[in-house]
Parts: C-alpha cells; structure tokens; sequence
C-alpha cells in the first residue's frame, strides 16, 4: 500500500464529513450566497493563519500560497476575520512528517477548490484570478502541483516507520476535524464575518 492510499482511507471519514459540512456545502450549489461564501472564506483563513507559520519555518516542501490568495480575496470583497476560542486547539506540526501531513489536507483541498472556483463562477459571477483567488488556487496547473505532491509523497514515505505513518494520519484527521470545528463555531455565530463591500 502507498502512503497516500494509506492517508486518503484512514481519513475519509472526517474528510468526507467535511465535504458535506452546512458551511462548505452550499459552495457547489446553485443556491449558493455570496455570504456563504465570505464565511467559507472566512474559515480557511483562520485555520491558515494558525498553521501556515508552522510550516514556512520549518519546511522546504512546495506549497500552496494560500494566505497571499486570501488576503486578496478579503481586500477585494471586506470582510474582519474573528479569533477563535481559546479552546480549540490546532494542530502542532512538530516535524516534518507532521508537515508532509498537513500539506496531505491542504494541497489536496486545491483540487475541490478548483471545482467550487468554476461554481462560484457560475452562480455569483466570480471570476477566477480577478475577483476570486483562493478557491482559483493554482487555476489550471492544480492537477501539476497535486502531482508534484504525492511524488514528493511517496518518496519521503520510503523513509518513515509505519508507526511515522499513521502519525500523519492521525496529524491529517486533526486538521479536518480543526476545520470542521471552524465551520461548527461560524454556523453557530461564534466566528463572523463583516461585508462591507458587495461582489465585484
């Protein structure tokens, strides 16, 4: 077995539960609001902001620039980002196969948010690179850098126990059920976004 199988089988649960969260969920309908949105938005920019430190100062794995996506998204559109409660604890990303893990989450979120971008299009007239920059992510060459991923993946993997293994599996499912207690603490009101500029 690949250490990806490994990873994508021991976390479908939570990642599958994320999928369908009521906070993430509407971004693929039609029904979808641009408030929705700004809240989805909202919640990845408040996970990142806590693990994306960890990461930049301890690895030399290729990664997603999401905060730099974010932050154009939230100058584009207006909206305060909230601090979570003391009480959610985020992930620690001790090592590098912690971090290998958490890119596991992140670099594989690129290829929903390429499918979300093109509904976001379609159903409030966001254009991908224009008005909307996080959920475009790599835009045409997300398919590449996923790819680039799991070759760097499998080769850091050879070098791990089983026991390293299942670490990051359990690392990974940490920041799905982080992410899902976000999007738990946005739909409750405990995190909340102010728009002060329509779309645009």
């Amino acid at each position: 077995m690949s250490l990806h199988t490994h990873l994508r089988e021991t976390t479908d649960v939570h990642h599958q539960a994320l999928h369908v969260h009521p906070a993430l969920a509407p971004l693929i309908s039609k029904h979808v609001t641009f408030d929705q949105y700004l809240g989805a938005l909202q919640v990845f920019e408040i996970f990142y902001l806590a693990m994306e430190p960890q990461l930049t100062q301890n690895s030399n794995y290729e990664s997603a620039p999401v905060l730099h996506w974010l932050q154009a998204d939230r100058e584009q559109h207006g909206y305060t980002i909230s601090t979570p409660s003391d009480s959610l604890a985020f992930p620690q990303l001790k090592d590098a196969h912690h971090q290998l893990a958490y890119l596991y989450v992140k670099q594989g979120s690129m290829l929903g948010g390429s499918v979300i971008s093109k509904q976001l299009r379609k159903h409030l007239q966001l254009t991908p690179g224009i008005n909307q920059h996080f959920f475009h992510g790599y835009g045409s060459e997300t398919g590449n850098a996923w790819k680039t991923y799991l070759a760097t993946l499998e080769i850091e993997g050879q070098k791990l126990t089983s026991e390293e293994w299942d670490d990051m599996a359990n690392t990974a499912n940490a920041c799905f059920i982080t992410l899902h207690q976000l999007c738990d603490m946005h739909m409750t009101n405990r995190l909340s976004h102010t728009p002060q500029a329509a779309c645009s």
